[in-house]
């Protein structure tokens, strides 16, 4: 990510676009049942979180038992938490808020 910080950039970029272009898409057409997208939806994100569990807690629980606060705060984070599988989770879970920039009704989506 040090060496492409524009990709998180073009990625909002897209977001934003599809945001807009999508309101404009759909305030003249009927709403779309996604009951079922939704569900499966909210399960893989169950599943994404568990496994991301499984595998930053013990990092996080030996650091919290081995380390002082003090240390856990500023001890450099790449070598102290995010090398390896630990740092590659926190990653993915760092990446995964890029949807989420935009904050809207969920319920909405229900509506239909």
């Amino acid at each position: 990510m040090e060496e492409r910080p524009w990709i998180p950039l073009v990625a909002l970029f897209f977001y934003a676009t599809g945001i807009v272009l999508g309101q404009a898409y759909f305030a003249t057409r009927d709403a779309w049942n996604w009951r079922r997208t939704m569900a499966l939806w909210n399960l893989s994100l169950s599943v994404f979180s568990f496994v991301g569990l499984l595998r930053v807690a013990p990092a996080l629980a030996h650091n919290v038992w081995h380390y002082t606060w003090a240390e856990n705060l500023c001890l450099d984070p790449e070598s102290h938490f995010g090398s390896g599988s630990t740092g590659f989770w926190v990653n993915l879970f760092v990446l995964s808020k890029i949807p989420y920039v935009h904050d809207s009704n969920p319920a909405s989506v229900y509506n239909s």
